[in-house]
């Protein structure tokens, strides 16, 4: 189970945290290679991480270890999980119970739990994940107890279908300010509906005008939404959660 890259996900942003956090890394664990999947997660938006992972698994190197370091609990969550998501390639997930997990409930991998007392602290990736991430490259699972997966927190997504449409919800926006839904790909889906406002789904966005609101499938295989040279989050004052629905 030896692992020797660790990739980072948190919402720190770009600042003297995660250059911490990386030197805290080399200081333990001065052969692994660190990689930043992503330090720009909005704060605490769980369904962000959970999707930013399930849409760049397959781009992972074998033998790494993520470590998701979200804390919507402010340190109060000590539920410590750990998993392998995928055995042959060994791909292993650390983080909080705090709703990362829930794609893989119902898959047949099984869960550990940190079994060790843990001291409080109010930034637990730098200073609780990154320590059970050094005991995890020493393939010690010995600190650890299997867990229950009917007691892996689940994320509750806005989320419907019938055989007219389906909603869902907004995820997050990407850096251009386009929203991103977890309205997965359906060539036969034809139109949407965001505020009242009915949008085909484009399938060339080279037909669209500049200023002009347009919605389309994304490179990560759902829904998206923009506005064609400009900002849509900013123009349009959208938030994460907003709903959209989307038909046949």
């Amino acid at each position: 189970m030896k692992f020797k890259n660790l990739i980072i996900l948190s919402d720190y942003g770009n600042n003297h945290y995660v250059g911490q956090l990386k030197l805290l890394c080399k200081k333990l664990m001065p052969r692994i290679e660190i990689i930043e999947l992503s330090n720009n997660i909005e704060p605490q938006n769980i369904k962000q991480a959970s999707f930013i992972i399930n849409n760049s698994t397959r781009y992972f190197p074998n033998d790494s270890l993520i470590v998701s370091m979200l804390d919507p609990s402010l340190g109060s969550n000590l539920e410590i999980i750990f998993t392998k998501l995928n055995e042959n390639n060994n791909i292993g997930l650390l983080s909080q119970n705090n709703g990362i997990f829930s794609e893989y409930v119902h898959k047949d991998i099984l869960f550990y739990k940190f079994k060790q007392q843990i001291v409080k602290s109010s930034f637990v990736g730098r200073d609780i994940l990154i320590n059970i991430s050094k005991i995890i490259f020493e393939s010690d699972l010995t600190n650890f107890t299997l867990f229950d997966n009917r007691s892996i927190n689940k994320l509750i997504f806005k989320e419907s279908k019938s055989n007219k449409s389906i909603t869902g919800e907004i995820i997050f926006f990407d850096v251009f300010g386009n929203a991103i839904t977890n309205i997965r790909m359906d060539i036969n889906l034809k139109t949407s509906i965001f505020k009242d406002e009915v949008i085909e789904i484009c399938l060339d966005i080279e037909t669209v005008h500049s200023k002009q609101i347009f919605v389309y499938w994304g490179d990560m295989g759902t829904l998206e939404i923009a506005l064609k040279n400009d900002n849509f989050k900013l123009r349009t004052l959208a938030k994460t959660g907003d709903s959209i629905s989307a038909f046949y």
